[in-house]
C-alpha cells in the first residue's frame, strides 16, 4: 500500500545522479537575477486575518475643490461631504516543502557532501522566486495594460512590437495625469523591463540613453537599475518574460498514456533512463511534426485553454534536446505530473513592462512566509523535511499608478523571436 503520510521523498532510487562516482565536484549553479517586484509593494501585516482570510481597506476621498467665492455676511455654509470606500483582499495559504531521507543524505555527493545546507538554501531561493512570480503576474492584470501598434491581443504581436522608449514616456504622462503619488513629488517613475526589452530601448535610444553613473548617486540605485530616459528610470529583471504567451509555432498535446502511464513526472531530461523504476528519456506528443531542437515549450494544463498563461502553476518550460517522430527530448527533466491532454507550445516570447509612479500594491500578509523545520515524526526517525510556508497574497489596490506594456522582443532566448 502506498504511503498516504510522507510522499516525494527524495531517495537514492529517485536521484541517481547524487550517488554516482566522482572523486571531486564543484557543484555549479545558475546566477539568477535579483528580484525586483516584491519591493514594490507595500507590506500591511494583519494577524488577525489567519483566522478570517481577509484584509480590509479604507480609504478616503480627497474633499471636493472649493473655487467658489463665499457669500458676504452668510454665517454658515454647507459643510464638504467625506467619503471613502474600503476594500478588501483575500489571503491564502502558500507554501512549498522538500523531503529527504536520511540515508540517502549521508551517500550523496551534492554540495561536497552538505546536502542540507543545499537543500535549505534551495528553497529559500523558491520562497523569494514564488514571491517574485506572485507579484509580478498582479501588477500586470492592471486596467491600464497596453499593447504596441494598435495591438489588441497577445497572439497578435509580431516580432516589430517592440518595447520603444515613447512607450514609457507616454506611460509617464499618463500616470502625472492621473496624480500618481509618487511623480507629484518629482520623482521618476520605475519602469520594470526584461533584458531583452532593455537592449530594443538601448538601440533605439541612441545617444540620448543616460547610463544610471550619470544621473544618479549610487547609494540611490534601485537594484537592477541599468539606465535613464526621457525621465523614465529603467530596471531590468528576468521575472518580466512571458515564456510562449504570443504567436503560436508549433502546439500539440501530451500522450502520456504512450509513455507508460496517465501523468508525466521527471521523465525528458538526459538523466532520466538511469530512476527505478526507469522513467524515460522523452515525451510523447500526439503531433510532433512542427517540434525541433533547440526550441523552448511550454507544457500547460489543458484545462485552462491552449494559450500559455503566467497564471499557471503547473506550468513548466523546457529546452527540446531533440525530436524522433511523436517523442520529445529535453535538456532537463520535467518536475511536474503533466496529464495526458497537457498542452505543449512553442510560441513567440512575450514581455510584460511595468511602470511603477506609486505604492499601487499591498502585500497582504497575514503570516509572514518563511522557512520551517518539522519535526520528524516517521516511525524511523529517517525522513527530514524544510519547508516554506506563509499566509499572504499581492493585491493591486491602486490601479492609477501602474501601467503594463505587453510587448515582443527583437531577440529571444531560444530559436527566432
Amino acid at each position: 500500500m502506498a504511503d498516504t503520510v510522507e510522499t516525494g521523498v527524495i531517495m537514492s532510487n529517485l536521484l541517481p545522479l547524487s550517488l554516482r562516482d566522482y572523486y571531486e565536484l564543484q557543484l555549479l549553479d545558475v546566477l539568477r537575477a535579483e528580484t525586483i517586484f516584491t519591493r514594490f509593494a507595500r507590506s500591511v501585516v494583519d494577524f488577525a486575518a489567519r483566522d478570517t482570510k481577509t484584509i480590509v481597506f479604507s480609504r478616503a476621498f480627497d474633499l471636493h475643490p472649493a473655487i467658489g467665492a463665499l457669500t458676504e455676511a452668510v454665517p454658515f455654509v454647507e459643510g464638504a461631504y467625506l467619503d471613502g470606500e474600503q476594500t478588501s483582499i483575500t489571503i491564502a495559504e502558500h507554501g512549498n516543502t522538500i523531503k529527504t531521507n536520511a540515508f540517502h543524505a549521508t551517500i550523496q555527493f551534492w554540495n561536497s557532501g552538505d546536502f542540507k545546507t543545499l537543500v535549505r538554501e534551495k528553497l529559500g531561493r523558491n520562497l523569494v522566486e514564488s514571491l517574485e512570480m506572485m507579484a509580478f503576474n498582479e501588477f500586470i492584470t492592471t486596467g491600464y495594460q497596453r499593447y504596441p501598434n494598435a495591438v489588441t491581443a497577445r497572439a497578435d504581436l509580431s516580432v516589430t512590437d517592440i518595447f520603444i522608449p515613447d512607450y514609457a514616456d507616454q506611460s509617464r504622462t499618463n500616470l502625472q495625469s492621473r496624480n500618481a503619488a509618487g511623480l507629484n513629488g518629482g520623482e521618476a517613475p520605475i519602469c520594470i523591463i526584461h533584458p531583452r526589452q532593455v537592449r530594443d530601448i538601448r538601440h533605439a535610444a541612441g545617444s540620448d540613453w543616460v547610463e544610471k553613473v550619470q544621473y544618479a548617486d549610487p547609494v540611490r540605485f534601485v537594484r537592477g537599475e541599468v539606465g535613464m530616459f526621457d525621465g523614465v528610470r529603467y530596471v531590468a529583471n528576468n521575472f518580466c518574460r512571458l515564456p510562449n504567451g504570443g504567436e503560436v509555432v508549433a502546439q500539440s498535446t501530451v500522450d502520456a498514456a504512450a509513455t507508460g502511464g496517465a501523468t508525466l513526472l521527471g521523465q525528458g531530461g538526459p538523466n532520466s533512463g538511469g530512476l527505478s523504476p526507469v522513467r524515460l528519456t522523452y515525451v510523447t506528443v500526439a503531433d510532433g511534426t512542427d517540434f525541433e531542437a533547440d526550441q523552448e515549450v511550454s507544457i500547460t494544463t489543458a484545462s485552462l485553454g491552449a494559450a500559455v498563461l503566467e497564471t499557471d502553476e503547473n506550468a513548466e518550460h523546457r529546452v527540446i534536446l531533440s525530436v524522433d517522430g511523436n517523442n520529445i527530448y529535453f535538456t532537463k527533466p520535467l518536475l511536474v505530473a503533466h496529464a495526458t491532454g497537457a498542452y505543449v507550445t512553442e510560441a513567440r516570447d512575450l514581455y510584460g513592462g511595468v511602470m511603477i509612479a506609486g505604492p499601487g500594491m499591498v502585500f497582504g500578509v497575514g503570516q509572514m512566509p518563511g522557512v520551517i523545520v518539522p519535526p520528524v515524526i516517521d516511525d524511523f526517525a529517517r525522513i527530514n523535511r524544510l519547508s516554506w510556508y506563509g499566509i499572504f497574497d499581492f493585491s493591486l489596490l491602486e490601479d492609477d499608478y501602474i501601467e503594463a506594456w505587453i510587448t515582443a522582443a527583437s531577440t529571444s532566448n531560444y530559436g527566432e523571436a
